[in-house]
């Protein structure tokens, strides 16, 4: 089995702080981006906005969302009769 990796991420909820970030690695096998590692970390975390975001992808470069991310959970509306 080839080894793919790891995201690592760091999830800043509020810019400037002097608390220590969310972090977390996360595998290259169950997530297919730096934003889908990101956003993996929020909703594990129970986190709807992050002021800032760092992630170190699997081939060594950084992602980096200095505006902040938004997690949206999709909600389905059941009709009752």
């Amino acid at each position: 089995m080839q080894e793919h990796g790891v995201y690592d991420v760091a999830l800043w909820r509020y810019w400037p702080t002097s608390d220590f970030p969310y972090v977390a690695s996360i595998s290259a096998d169950v997530v297919s981006s730096a934003l889908v590692a990101a956003l993996h970390v929020m909703a594990e975390h129970k986190v709807k906005h992050v002021a800032r975001v760092a992630v170190k992808c699997p081939d060594k470069s950084f992602q980096r969302w200095e505006q902040g991310l938004n997690l949206y959970y999709r909600e389905e509306v059941v009709a009752h009769d």
